[in-house]
């Protein structure tokens, strides 16, 4: 008899489950599509950045080593010259101008093709790649 009446209470709307609530931030899982697309972007984004910095680094290293003349010319006249600047300057173009050449291979469009190519086989991408990813994604671009 208790078992009768606590089927028959579980079918009042008390016990019912409730429904879910809508999830406002809810976003479905990414596809390989969009997976794929979202790698095109980000070699894309950052083959560019590296291309505008490769391009901006020499500028920089020409005026710095424009003020290191300078200074040459001021130690001929007699006057101590202060070379931290120019060697500051020198050190700081050839460090980004290093960097912006190895971001330039990293993100190669051969480099894009041999990731896109690994993601095909084996649905894997390789660490330094997901983590910018990630990255790309949070940002929103």
């Amino acid at each position: 008899m208790l078992l009768i009446l606590v089927c028959l209470g579980s079918l009042l709307p008390a016990w019912a489950q409730a429904p879910l609530p809508a999830a406002s931030g809810f976003q479905p899982l990414p596809t390989s599509v969009d997976t794929v697309r979202a790698l095109r972007e980000l070699f894309d984004e950052k083959r560019s950045r590296a291309a505008i910095a490769l391009v901006g680094l020499p500028v920089g290293l020409a005026a710095t080593m424009t003020f290191s003349a300078v200074a040459a010319l001021e130690g001929l006249s007699g006057s101590t010259p202060n070379t931290t600047l120019p060697v500051t300057g020198i050190v700081a173009g050839l460090v980004g101008t290093t960097a912006s050449i190895s971001r330039l291979m990293r993100y190669s469009r051969r480099g894009e093709q041999e990731v896109m190519l690994r993601y095909e086989r084996t649905r894997k991408l390789p660490r330094w790649v997901q983590r910018n990813l990630r990255r790309h994604v949070k940002r929103g671009t």
